[in-house]
């Protein structure tokens, strides 16, 4: 990327992603799973509704950017989220299969051509977009596969392919993905990956415009912007990002109510709920747990003395 470019960028962020810094992010974790998952939540709580001729230029359309489901909305909109927490994502597309059932060739969603890499026909669009956080593959579309394996037979004819018979789901795959690379790197003389994996691969020639494509829908990132905000306030997730990159203990009201056992206090810990930040690492013992509720004054709202 160069100079024009990555300003360009930094302007989409700011302008998209109301980013609360002037450069894009550059921090890739490590991010805790318990945040991950929360994240992911906010991020797949968006619903979108296909309408014509809203905010879609046309010609992006006839790219074949809808084809193979919601994976362009809800990693666009994860890039935004990841950007609003300061965490590098960066829009990318390239070939996606996984693998459902026990036959290597029925059972897989496939998004790619013939050499398990994207291309681009005449037709469309033969891919998958998802995210690069660092050495990180994040894709927060994964659990709406299941759901879009009923267009196989729209995408194989996008491929010029003969029509297979449906997938067989094993397995219910996860709401995301968000690991190192090299978990989703294929394997060498193997077909396709084993049941539940997944293998993202690259791109086989000129990949489209991402600059044109996030203007394309920045109206549409923009009327979620609010919905993100509150699910970040909602999870506390810049204070517990904060506190893990800064070494100290992040924990709620709930999680030391369940230390003590009560359930009385742990049901009123979660209508009063809260986080707390405490200075370095530490193990949260039920006494401290105890102490903590006393110093906010939750034990006495429960009915304790």
């Amino acid at each position: 990327m160069n100079r024009k470019q990555r300003r360009a960028a930094e302007a989409r962020a700011r302008k998209a992603g109301n980013a609360p810094t002037t450069k894009l992010p550059t921090w890739s974790g490590p991010v805790p799973d318990d945040i991950k998952r929360d994240i992911a939540k906010v991020v797949r709580s968006v619903e979108f509704q296909f309408v014509d001729d809203v905010g879609i230029d046309k010609s992006v359309e006839q790219e074949g950017a809808f084809i193979g489901g919601m994976c362009l909305f809800r990693n666009l909109a994860g890039q935004v989220m990841l950007w609003k927490l300061e965490i590098a994502a960066k829009i990318a597309l390239g070939g996606m299969i996984y693998r459902t059932g026990p036959d290597e060739r029925r059972d897989v969603v496939a998004f790619c051509g013939e050499n398990n890499t994207g291309v681009k026909t005449a037709l469309g669009l033969g891919g998958h977009y998802f995210l690069i956080s660092g050495d990180n593959i994040v894709d927060f579309s994964v659990g709406d596969w299941k759901a879009d394996s009923a267009h196989a037979p729209e995408h194989e004819h996008l491929m010029g392919l003969a029509p297979t018979e449906p997938a067989h789901w094993e397995i219910e795959p996860p709401d995301f993905f968000w690991a190192e690379r090299s978990a989703f790197t294929p394997r060498d003389g193997t077909f396709t990956p084993e049941l539940g994996r997944a293998w993202y691969t690259g791109w086989s020639g000129e990949p489209p415009d991402f600059d044109r494509l996030f203007d394309d829908f920045e109206p549409t990132l923009k009327s979620v912007t609010k919905h993100l905000n509150h699910g970040i306030k909602f999870y506390a997730l810049k204070e517990r990002l904060f506190a893990m990159r800064n070494g100290h203990t992040a924990m709620r009201f709930s999680e030391l109510a369940k230390l003590i056992g009560d359930p009385r206090l742990i049901a009123k810990a979660k209508q009063q709920e809260r986080l707390i930040v405490l200075r370095g690492k530490r193990d949260i013992t039920p006494d401290d747990a105890r102490a903590l509720i006393a110093e906010a004054g939750l034990d006495r709202e429960a009915g304790h003395c």
